[in-house]
């Protein structure tokens, strides 16, 4: 009987000490979803040689900045660039440049170089549109006449680029 009931002891133990291995696992913790991670982009802006037509135009630039705001700024010299090194993906730069014939111009060339030349470039892990990174380039030798009705063209149809930023599909 001794015998019996020390062999049932060691029995419930060995179950007790069992279950015990069992119930407390560690997968019981709530599992922490995967950290989402911040993107971030590097945007510059562009304008590049325009050759005649700066001459010919005051430029002013409307562009897209950090927070999202439009900024407006006139072009007083070529290159023109502006750099927002650290923007938050997603993110979508734009930028639109406006052409008024400067006072008092006299077309008294035989022809003109009217190049336009300007893009938004960025540096990102991030997916970007296709016109991201792209250069617009518009190159035209006209004679006055027609340079003076280029520029009425530009005044009323303004450049425009843009593309997008966002985060890649996973």
């Amino acid at each position: 009987m001794k015998k019996n009931l020390m062999r049932s002891m060691f029995v419930l133990l060995t179950a007790i000490i069992s279950f015990q291995f069992i119930s407390c696992s560690d997968d019981d913790d709530p599992q922490t979803p995967p950290q989402e991670e911040n993107l971030t982009a590097e945007v510059r802006y562009y304008i590049d040689d325009m050759k005649d037509l700066f001459s010919l135009v005051d430029i002013t630039v409307d562009y897209t900045d950090e927070n999202g705001d439009i900024q407006t700024e006139a072009v007083t010299s070529l290159p023109w660039k502006k750099e927002l090194p650290t923007v938050e993906v997603p993110f979508n730069p734009s930028m639109t440049i406006y052409y008024k014939m400067k006072e008092g111009i006299q077309f008294d060339q035989t022809s003109y170089e009217l190049l336009r030349s300007y893009s938004i470039r960025v540096d990102t892990k991030a997916t970007v549109t296709e016109e991201g990174n792209a250069t617009h380039q518009f190159h035209t030798k006209l004679n006055a006449e027609t340079a003076k009705a280029e520029i009425q063209r530009l005044e009323e149809n303004p450049d425009k680029v843009s593309c997008e930023i966002k985060k890649s599909q996973k």
